[in-house]
């Protein structure tokens, strides 16, 4: 996957709200039980997301955010993230 965002934020306090908003490339080789597929799949669409992180010091973070990559064609690429960032 590959994608492009603009990521407008606000910070108050110790708390960093944002949003992202962008377009995302996205190639698919499905896999299970060690097979894999000879094809991909692959498609473009606009993706977003919102999230928050919140400053446990000047140089480190955590956030929480949810995102949705791609939804065409009954497929649906979404999903939440837990993470731990740091400054330099």
């Amino acid at each position: 996957m590959f994608g492009v965002y603009v990521k407008p934020r606000v910070t108050i306090d110790s708390f960093e709200l944002f949003g992202r908003l962008g377009y995302a490339d996205t190639r698919l080789k499905p896999t299970a039980g060690g097979f894999s597929a000879k094809e991909t799949s692959s498609g473009s669409d606009w993706s977003y997301g919102l999230g928050a992180n919140f400053n446990i010091s000047p140089r480190a973070h955590v956030g929480l955010d949810y995102m949705r990559y791609y939804n065409k064609d009954d497929t649906k690429i979404e999903g939440v993230t837990l993470g731990l960032g740091y400054r330099f």
